[in-house]
């Protein structure tokens, strides 16, 4: 729970629940756009980092339709400011897989936010496929470390080479995010840095092995029909550069959340559960947190701000 009452009204100041999953994102897109411009109208530039899991989706939905409101000629200069990242990525997924992250945000955002395709650096879900299915297959049998230890290895290379490469490009445009539009986990994490995850991690992308909580949420939104299906690794953006985006817009509806929610906002603050540095005293000014009634229904806090902000 937060120190004291300062913390606490900045904390629910931060928090705003609405009713329904729909009403969540038109508030969330509402934030995110203006953080997008605000950096254009300063600098001409927005560099952004963009979640997808479908907790994502209605904001997606709602930041369309703001930018289709605006005259063509906007939209487009719009879209033409903005450098666009994608926060993590599968490993080991077959060629043309729908659930890879990059594929879902490349048909169904980049493109009605008319981002120009030189501006939008994907992480690429091909590095070491062959070596991440057969890592993922030998972990599915229990098989011992030692007998893919080289798939294994080769792997770590492949995907080194490919987060120097994104970390590149990061640095590139100023090293710092304007926008992180995100969620956070059933377990909570941020992006897929699972716990422990350090707040201070000094890699800007990481190589992770997803834990079995991660890999069943991925069933559980209806990404995959069975957690054997789910590879076993990824690439994720660590906390750090998170932490030190401008704005921070966290979205997270539906019942499956609530108790990460309640976690995230009001229990202790630890690498255990990698979303609670959310309210660090350097990162909380930059964070709003925007839930639907049924994420917000076992956390105390979350349920106030929802008396506060939810008829508004």
């Amino acid at each position: 729970m937060p120190t004291n009452a300062t913390e606490r009204e900045m904390l629910l100041a931060a928090i705003d629940v609405r009713e329904t999953e729909e009403e969540m994102g038109r508030q969330a897109a509402r934030a995110a756009f203006a953080a997008l411009k605000e950096a254009i109208d300063a600098r001409g530039v927005a560099v952004a980092l963009f979640a997808s899991a479908p907790s994502q989706h209605a904001t997606w939905r709602a930041l369309i339709d703001l930018w289709r409101a605006m005259p063509e000629a906007q939209q487009t200069a719009m879209g033409n400011a903005i450098i666009a990242f994608h926060m993590d990525e599968y490993l080991g997924l077959p060629e043309g897989a729908p659930q890879s992250f990059g594929k879902v945000l490349g048909e169904r955002l980049y493109p009605q936010l008319r981002i120009p395709a030189e501006n939008i650096h994907f992480i690429n879900s091909g590095v070491a496929r062959e070596e991440a299915q057969t890592i993922g297959r030998a972990l599915q049998a229990g098989a011992d470390p030692q007998s893919f230890a080289a798939p294994l290895a080769e792997m770590e290379r492949q995907a080194k080479a490919e987060a120097a490469r994104v970390c590149a490009l990061f640095e590139a445009h100023g090293g710092r995010f304007d926008l992180v539009l995100g969620g956070i986990g059933k377990i909570p994490h941020v992006a897929f840095n699972d716990p422990p995850a350090r707040f201070d991690e000094p890699e800007t992308v990481r190589v992770v092995r997803l834990n079995e909580e991660s890999r069943i949420q991925q069933v559980a939104d209806g990404e995959f029909e069975n957690v054997e299906d789910v590879p076993t690794h990824a690439m994720t953006f660590s906390l750090r550069p998170i932490f030190e985006a401008g704005r921070i817009v966290i979205v997270v509806p539906r019942a499956l959340k609530a108790n990460s929610v309640r976690d995230t906002l009001e229990g202790p603050i630890t690498e255990m559960a990698p979303a609670s540095g959310l309210r660090l005293p350097e990162v909380l000014p930059k964070v709003l947190f925007f839930l639907d009634r049924a994420a917000a229904a076992k956390s105390p806090l979350a349920l106030e701000a929802f008396a506060r902000t939810g008829a508004a």
